[in-house]
């Protein structure tokens, strides 16, 4: 089973929720850090809750809040692909926030409590954007999001 929360998806912010009834993960922080929280509450959770942070790639509308994630809960684990994690860890130690910056690489696997997760390959204007395959038990989901192609 794999709940799925869409507490902010828009040009604006974006925040998703999953949790498997005992892990709780968010997809992409890009609204807030008070947005992040109020997006929590109305699902009865709170950052002590999280175990993980996914996010798809940097830009603002996906990585808004981070900061003051970080900087607030610097225990939670970030994973985000390749030369994004590398954009995350330079944005951050400018702004000297301490992190849990940990790379993934497309087609390689991450657990997060009985979660499977899959990095994968998209098509959208930033330097290394991912989406994942989320497993737990018998339910697959895909998350992917600003999905269009772009010439470089």
């Amino acid at each position: 089973m794999i709940n799925i929360h869409p507490l902010y998806s828009s040009s604006s912010g974006n925040l998703f929720h999953i949790d498997n009834g005992r892990t709780n993960i968010l997809i992409d922080a890009g609204v807030t850090y008070k947005a992040i929280n109020a997006g929590l509450t109305s699902i009865d959770k709170n950052m002590s809750d999280i175990s993980a942070v996914l996010i798809t790639h940097e830009h603002s509308d996906h990585i808004k809040g981070l900061p003051l994630l970080c900087r607030k809960n610097s225990n939670i684990p970030i994973y985000a692909c390749g030369k994004t994690a590398d954009f995350l860890n330079e944005l951050l130690k400018e702004s000297n926030i301490s992190a849990n910056i940990i790379k993934t690489e497309y087609g390689k696997p991450i657990n997060i409590g009985k979660f499977e997760i899959l990095p994968f390959e998209t098509p959208h204007d930033a330097v290394m954007p991912c989406g994942f395959r989320i497993t737990s038990g018998e339910t697959t989901m895909s998350y992917a999001t600003d999905l269009r192609s772009y010439v470089k």
